[in-house]
């Protein structure tokens, strides 16, 4: 009988213990999903530039698995994340500024064009402030079946040096390693619209990953920032199905 109580404590004890363990691990819903972590970050360099995506010479098993060119209302539902990593109150909207690449769009994203801050900004009066952290994150992207892949954009560039735009990817949705990073304007100038296309050949075979987008100030200036259009993601090969993660 002393062993039959014993055993049953134990369950008893073990299940609660379960429970209490899985209650503590529901996300906190006030808190972002992910840190937001990027790796290695090399200011001023372009890396994994491939030359620019022409989709009319594209072989046949080339094809997108993920598009945005930000026309519609709702384009946020396409994103897992538009996150502002900072207390400045600034996250990715967008606007109505001309794209010298494609004269038919008539909305592209800004960098601070959103949250509390952002919200009222006007590109024709561009001036971006200290302390800018905000994020655009797809995924997750099934590569599992893939030859190759691309991302491929529209990328309109312009700030003071040690305020970068970076395309970054990750596999755990927390830490992201740069694939592209551009810091302060090429041409010391006035910023123009350019087509970058990055690959992704490190993640070819991976069952999911995650692409940020994302831009960051250390000073503050008269200037726009970071702007992009027509954002797209191409495999070569059998793609696996684009899967979006509900809103937590």
């Amino acid at each position: 009988l002393m062993l039959t109580l014993l055993a049953g404590m134990t369950i008893v004890i073990l299940l609660l213990a379960g429970f209490l363990s899985i209650a503590g691990a529901q996300p906190d819903p006030d808190k972002p999903p992910f840190a937001g972590v990027l790796l290695d970050a090399e200011p001023g360099q372009e890396l994994n530039l491939v030359t620019p995506l022409n989709t009319d010479v594209l072989g046949p098993e080339w094809r997108p698995i993920f598009r945005e060119d930000f026309e519609s209302p709702n384009w946020e539902v396409k994103w897992d994340v538009n996150l502002d990593f900072s207390a400045a109150g600034y996250k990715w909207g967008t606007r109505s500024v001309p794209n010298s690449l494609d004269p038919q769009s008539t909305a592209v994203a800004w960098a601070i064009g959103g949250g509390p801050n952002g919200s009222g900004l006007d590109p024709l009066a561009p001036s971006y402030p200290v302390g800018v952290n905000s994020w655009l994150v797809a995924g997750p992207l099934d590569l599992s079946g893939a030859k190759d892949a691309l991302i491929d954009l529209d990328l309109f560039y312009e700030a003071s040096g040690g305020d970068p735009f970076t395309v970054a990817v990750s596999e755990d949705r927390f830490q992201f390693t740069p694939q592209f990073t551009v810091n302060e304007d090429v041409n010391k100038g006035d910023g123009q619209w350019a087509q970058k296309t990055v690959s992704l050949a490190s993640f070819i075979g991976k069952p999911q990953i995650w692409i940020a987008f994302t831009f960051e100030s250390g000073n503050s200036t008269s200037k726009l920032g970071a702007l992009m259009d027509n954002v797209s993601v191409w495999l070569e090969g059998a793609p696996g199905p684009y899967l979006p993660i509900t809103s937590y």
